[in-house]
């Protein structure tokens, strides 16, 4: 079970989902850009610090950036009180564009269960508080057999049997 190391702090693009910090979005893995989807481990009844990671292509790219910029908009709109929750996550003159972007990701961003590329990650956030960023990311390559079955439980991959050794590799 060999961990390595992977050189300098990648960029994180989006972050889809964000629960004590990033778990799904988008960022550079060997600079190309990758979908990222944290593993939750079962075992631990917890978010793991692995992820499965999928390479998109450049037009997947150019759509998820899109509708990133729709969310940054709202996000602004809300923390400065120009709009609610109500209007969560776009604003109203942004809703049908990013329900169309939506539809057109939703499985373009969905990583594998059995995908072969796994990764420890550590971000870090470059800015003010906020799941939006700006964010950065270390990767270290994992042996994706230390993951042991990976499957998707409803929106998120889970693994009742991470290998236990995988966190105590984290702080040697």
């Amino acid at each position: 079970m060999q961990v390595l190391g992977m050189p300098g702090p990648e960029q994180v693009l989006t972050v889809e989902y964000y629960w004590d910090g990033p778990k799904t979005g988008v960022a550079r893995f060997k600079r190309e850009p990758h979908v990222y989807e944290c593993v939750f481990d079962d075992r631990l009844d917890e978010w793991s610090w692995f992820y499965l990671l999928k390479l998109i292509d450049p037009e997947t790219l150019r759509v998820v950036m899109e509708r990133w910029q729709i969310w940054i908009r709202w996000e602004e709109a809300h923390h400065t009180g120009r709009t609610t929750m109500s209007t969560h996550p776009a604003l109203p003159a942004d809703r049908p564009r990013w329900l169309q972007l939506t539809r057109i990701l939703d499985s373009k961003l969905e990583v594998s269960a059995s995908s072969d590329l796994a990764a420890n990650a550590e971000f870090e956030r470059l800015g003010p508080p906020g799941a939006s960023g700006p964010w950065s990311v270390m990767w270290s390559t994992v042996d994706r057999a230390s993951l042991g079955h990976v499957a998707r439980g409803g929106s998120f991959l889970q693994s009742p049997d991470i290998n236990p050794d995988l966190y105590q590799r984290r702080y040697v």
